[in-house]
């Protein structure tokens, strides 16, 4: 019979953990989940493991921003929009935010015009690699300038394809 036992990862004490195989190793996960810090490797490529959206704002503004040839009001408005970011959100961390925590944050703070190009902004600032957004990768081909108008036609999908 064989019996199985967990290291904890920290302190290296054995705990034994019975003889059930498939029980040991979901416990065994279930604890390395806990017990493990998990390490961000995406955010390690791209920049964004342990840092903020302060960082990401001074990012965007010092490597997107000059290339853009904004008109001085433009600038002006731009910063402000990424100030108000900064101000309100820009101490949590950037692996930390998803869709929910912008859709709050919005929700709370803005109506109208504002809610729309403070949402702008914030897609801006998350693009990555050059003007890409994330799952941009997923729709290679957006140049539809080689089709004549009538293969640009929007037409129904047969029945037969829509299974």
């Amino acid at each position: 019979m064989t019996y199985y036992r967990y290291r904890h990862p920290e302190t290296g004490a054995y705990h034994g953990m019975g003889s059930n195989k498939a029980e040991a190793c979901a416990a065994a996960r279930q604890l390395n989940g806990i017990l493990l810090k998990e390490s961000d490797l995406v955010g390690q490529v791209i920049g964004t493991a342990e840092q903020d959206i302060n960082h990401l704002i001074k990012r965007f503004k010092e490597d997107h921003l000059p290339g853009k040839k904004l008109a001085a009001s433009t600038l002006q408005t731009t910063n402000y929009r990424l100030g108000r970011i900064g101000r309100d959100i820009g101490d949590r961390q950037v692996d930390q935010v998803d869709v929910q925590t912008i859709a709050e944050y919005l929700d709370d703070n803005f109506e109208r015009d504002s809610y729309v190009k403070h949402r702008a902004m914030l897609i801006e600032l998350f693009h990555r690699n050059d003007d890409t957004p994330v799952g941009a990768d997923l729709f290679e081909a957006d140049d539809f300038s080689d089709l004549t108008t009538e293969q640009r036609i929007r037409r129904r999908m047969p029945i037969q394809r829509r299974r």
